[in-house]
């Protein structure tokens, strides 16, 4: 069982707090949901958290992106922690093989599934093991797609994902080997996923080959990670807040914008009202699309151009843009 005193307990108990509501909030308001895999990262979440059982449940996401008896294998390896610790855990199933990016697919069923779940289970929050060695990774790779000040915040440390339920990552200051101490302090073999050594995507690359190799020229750069994201947070910040002026200042009609103010806002700017013009009619943004789209905004050309997105088509015309579902 996990010791209060345990340094690492120690820090994520006092995270949690803070991101919850702080000193002004009891434990009882607190209620939080933990997205508990079973890997090292959600299970040392899940242990420091269970020093206060009646405040948290754990929540186990079964897809179908691993064989059927390992997945089953995993459930009941955290079911059986979960009652040792006195935490109430439950289940959910999602389905994404055949459903385009299987990543991004299972990132959002799993986060579709966290929110119903949190929400019949009464709790406000929702608490996942990202960790600074995740928090580099998002970096790394939004840095390679060429991503402006929005995907440069990399992973928020809270944010909301439903109307009254909040997500919270606790563990964004602390590396996995915090992680993989405390669940060995605690007697818990956490369960490995074997496609997280797959290096043949990018991720696990940046993970395995990159990340050791940045550590031995700049020691403490996963932590550091997290003073780039902060800053860029509040540059984008400043971006979007002129991104929305732009669009209120150049509306012509609910979908369409006079193209002059464009021409002399910022390339960040324009960019970032192009993906939230986009996101109108409940299109995807994506980076490459987003910074063609801004290019041809801000020009002088008056040649029109199409741009397609998931969801939506963004014109761009002579003297007008307009976005059409």
């Amino acid at each position: 069982m996990p010791s209060k005193s345990d340094p690492t307990v120690r820090r994520l108990l006092t995270r949690w707090r803070a991101l919850t509501g702080g000193a002004g909030a009891r434990d009882a308001d607190r209620r939080t949901l933990v997205a508990f895999s079973g890997g090292a990262d959600s299970s040392a979440l899940l242990l420091a958290l269970s020093t206060q059982p009646r405040h948290v449940v754990a929540a186990h996401i079964v897809h179908d992106m691993r064989s059927e008896a390992d997945a089953e294998a995993d459930r009941a390896a955290c079911e059986r922690l979960c009652s040792t610790l006195g935490v109430t855990f439950v289940a959910r199933q999602v389905s994404v093989q055949g459903r385009g990016n299987i990543e991004a697919t299972a990132r959002r069923e799993r986060y579709r599934a966290l929110t119903e779940l949190a929400r019949d289970a009464g709790c406000r929050f929702v608490a996942t093991g990202h960790h600074a060695e995740d928090q580099l990774e998002t970096l790394l790779m939004r840095l390679l797609r060429g991503s402006g000040p929005r995907g440069l915040r990399g992973i928020a440390v809270r944010r909301a994902i439903d109307r009254d339920i909040t997500l919270i990552r606790p563990m964004l200051e602390l590396r996995h080997a915090d992680a993989e101490r405390l669940c060995s302090a605690c007697g818990w073999m956490w369960r490995i996923d074997a496609t997280n050594a797959d290096t043949t995507r990018l991720r696990a690359k940046l993970r395995h080959e990159v990340i050791p190799l940045l550590e031995t020229i700049a020691p403490g750069v996963a932590e550091r990670s997290n003073s780039l994201a902060t800053a860029a947070a509040a540059a984008f910040g400043v971006v979007r807040a002129d991104a929305a002026t732009l669009l209120s200042d150049s509306q012509r009609s609910p979908r369409e914008w006079s193209r002059s103010p464009w021409q002399a806002a910022s390339r960040a700017v324009v960019a970032e009202a192009v993906t939230q013009i986009v996101r109108i009619v409940h299109g995807t943004p994506r980076n490459r699309e987003v910074l063609s789209a801004a290019r041809a905004a801000r020009s002088r050309s008056g040649e029109t151009k199409r741009f397609q997105f998931e969801g939506c088509t963004l014109i761009v015309e002579a003297d007008v843009l307009r976005v059409e579902a």
